[in-house]
């Protein structure tokens, strides 16, 4: 059987491999124009499904980057604090130091004691410490003020027994919002202070000897009281540390699936303006043969 050519098959054949160069041609174009060469799934399936599983990691990445953040700005905030409340000890103890002087009269040892008084208040204060709208010592009951004072003038924590703690990372997690009965009462800091408070105004009416012995007892309890306070502070820096690696790991693995992302994602734009050009040539020189082979008649043929 013998096979024709026409003019209608070059036709079809011309108008196919039209189509077909033309569609290259937008792709090209599209990548060129975005840098991109993976714009949809069905461009590269394998490389776009790394894509998205890359970015997906990113996102979760970001999410522990800023709950480090967040936890690094109340840890910080929190050393301060602490460091603050440490020093107001020491005063309370030069105080305790100078009222165990047996020479000091009935006005020094309450003016003394008005000191520790103000002391006592700063130390409150301190212990209800906010950071943006949380208290620090709250312990997981962070919307409610820890330590408040009762009718009988003492100091109680109506805060949780359980520490707040954030994630941040997979499987790991830090504490934040430490339970304030753990930081300040474990010894007792404000106990501590009000007993200084009382010997000095010596509301026992003890006599010279005995008054002096009650403030010296203050001494030990004052420093077990710092002692106390310090300890949360060194394990609150000790966790400041590990963040801080803990945090430039993620930005590090944060950078290299970026640049994976880019790697599989962008287009090489000097392959793009190559195959730009090859594919612009292929299309004129084949519309140049069809259309130079369909001018062809008869008489070229007899000819």
């Amino acid at each position: 059987m013998e096979l024709r050519i026409t003019s209608q098959v070059i036709a079809s054949n011309a108008i196919a491999y039209a189509q077909q160069a033309t569609g290259q041609l937008a792709i090209l174009q599209q990548e060129a124009s975005t840098g991109l060469r993976i714009l949809q799934p069905s461009d590269d399936p394998l490389a776009a499904l790394q894509v998205l599983s890359d970015k997906a990691q990113n996102n979760r990445l970001s999410i522990y980057h800023q709950n480090i953040s967040d936890v690094q700005s109340k840890l910080n905030s929190s050393v301060s604090t602490l460091n603050q409340v440490s020093n107001l000890l020491a005063q309370a103890k030069d105080l305790a130091l100078q009222g165990s002087n047996s020479t000091n009269s009935t006005d020094s040892f309450q003016a003394m004691a008005t000191q520790v008084s103000s002391i006592l208040n700063e130390v409150l204060q301190l212990a209800n410490t906010q950071q943006n709208g949380q208290y620090l010592y709250g312990g997981t009951a962070s919307q409610t003020q820890p330590f408040t004072l009762n009718a009988q003038g003492q100091v109680v924590y109506n805060g949780s027994a359980q520490s707040m703690s954030e994630p941040i990372g997979e499987g790991q997690q830090v504490q934040t919002l430490y339970a304030g009965s753990q930081v300040f009462q474990s010894p007792d800091v404000f106990q501590t202070l009000a007993s200084l408070r009382d010997a000095l105004n010596n509301v026992n009416n003890l006599s010279p000897g005995a008054q002096t012995a009650a403030i010296q007892q203050t001494l030990q309890e004052l420093d077990n009281a710092n002692t106390g306070v310090l300890n949360t502070v060194g394990q609150q820096s000790a966790s400041l540390q590990n963040l801080q690696g803990i945090d430039q790991h993620i930005q590090d693995v944060q950078l290299q699936t970026t640049q994976q992302i880019g790697n599989l994602q962008n287009a090489d734009l000097s392959q793009v303006v190559v195959g730009l050009q090859e594919q612009q040539n292929a299309l004129q020189a084949s519309l140049y043969s069809a259309s130079h082979i369909m001018s062809l008649s008869l008489l070229n043929f007899l000819k």
